[in-house]
């Protein structure tokens, strides 16, 4: 083993990570709490739109959250901006003429006291527009602001990173948006705290067989582009790994839906032997079938090619028996112990990360 993981296997990185299924454990206890807050967004006025807003790993959290309206079809127009982009929106004069009382804007932010999100608060509240926020910090600025909130300091890290806090956040938004479906009859799923119990499973599994996802750092070590695919609900997972990758690693990555790989990118293939794709699915998603084949196709043009899936010739396996909102999240845990065991490999150190802040607080 390279001397740099032996000496830094117990940094405060890899220790957060490794509390995962301990944060999620937490959130269980959590949820009858959610689950108010969102019944009583829901209780003075039904929205008919809701926002979904973050930043960096944030937004990929209400990205996450926001795909149960898309795929249980809901009335309800739900969509996910990052933060800078929602700001844009309500300066423009025309949604400020056409917003109602009747939209509700749901933000996340670990801090809750990014710049963007605090701009976006101010104007909604001008705006008469109702506002849900999730945040990791107590006392902060989001909390104190917003018209309802939920509160989680479990999930708050002391590194820079998000990891365990991305989790938190994109549970708490999925449940709210499944308790909102819940309520005006759209969905009616399995018991939620059930999938949260088999999430912890999942992630604990994750843990045990960190070894092996080690073994996949070292053996793409010499790669110099990353490239994730992943179809559906499974993409914002995808664009928070190309982060993790980038921010922790160093590594040049990128991600995209699945079949749009062939649609531009495949120009890579002259230059093949420097990247590396790695494709996510699940078996018990329409896209499945689709995605196989793409990673078939992937693999006999000479693409270096690794599957995240549940099946059982997958290059990683989770241990998952079944395709839900709450469960598919397990599916970034590996790629945050990918991209520490490669920064560690390279010689770097990912507790004193370079040009990052851990809160950005201007815009």
């Amino acid at each position: 083993m390279d001397n740099s993981i032996i000496e830094y296997s117990n940094s405060t990185q890899m220790r957060e990570v490794e509390e995962i299924p301990r944060i999620i454990t937490s959130l269980i206890h959590k949820y009858d709490e959610i689950e108010k807050v969102a019944e009583n967004a829901l209780s003075e006025n039904m929205p008919d739109s809701i926002l979904y807003v973050g930043c960096g790993s944030s937004y990929y959290a209400a990205l996450k959250s926001v795909y149960p309206f898309l795929t249980e079809l809901s009335t309800i127009k739900a969509l996910a901006l990052p933060g800078s982009e929602a700001l844009f929106l309500m300066e423009n004069g025309g949604f400020k003429q056409s917003s109602r009382r009747k939209g509700l804007i749901v933000l996340f932010s670990r801090s809750g006291e990014t710049g963007e999100i605090v701009s976006i608060v101010e104007k909604a509240r001008k705006l008469h527009l109702k506002t849900m926020g999730f945040t990791c910090s107590e006392g902060s600025f989001l909390e104190k602001n917003v018209d309802y909130a939920v509160v989680f300091r479990d999930c708050y890290e002391k590194s820079t990173y998000m990891t365990k806090s991305f989790i938190a956040l994109t549970l708490m938004g999925i449940i709210s948006s499944l308790v909102i479906l819940d309520r005006i009859g759209v969905y009616r799923g399995t018991n939620i705290k059930e999938e949260l119990r088999e999430l912890v499973a999942a992630t604990e599994s994750v843990v045990r067989n960190k070894d092996k996802i080690r073994s996949l750092a070292e053996s793409t070590i010499n790669r110099e582009l990353f490239v994730i695919l992943a179809p559906r609900d499974l993409y914002p997972i995808a664009l928070e790994a190309a982060l993790k990758f980038t921010e922790i690693s160093y590594t040049y990555s990128y991600a995209m839906h699945a079949l749009e790989f062939r649609h531009g990118p495949i120009a890579l293939l002259e230059k093949r032997d420097r990247v590396q794709v790695i494709v996510l699915s699940s078996p018990n998603d329409a896209s499945f079938p689709y995605v196989t084949k793409l990673v078939n196709e992937l693999s006999d043009q000479g693409f270096n090619v690794l599957h995240f899936s549940s099946i059982d010739n997958a290059d990683y396996k989770l241990d998952l028996k079944k395709k839900t909102h709450i469960l598919s999240s397990a599916f970034i845990l590996p790629f945050y112990y990918f991209s520490i065991y490669r920064a560690l490999i390279l010689g770097f150190n990912p507790d004193y990360p370079r040009h990052i802040s851990k809160v950005i607080r201007t815009i």
